[in-house]
């Protein structure tokens, strides 16, 4: 088994999207579990929407 020198591109690259989240009365709903830096980094995004 050798090693693999070729980079494969991911057909669906990690991206925020606000359709996958769960939303309750048109508001996204975060949990308290969520870390500070991912609400954040939601909210940021959620507003350029």
């Amino acid at each position: 088994m050798g090693l693999k020198s070729k980079v494969i591109k991911p057909e669906n690259p990690l991206q925020a999207k606000f359709e996958d989240h769960f939303f309750c009365d048109g508001f996204p709903v975060i949990s308290e579990a969520d870390d500070e830096e991912v609400i954040l980094n939601f909210l940021e995004d959620f507003k350029k929407e």
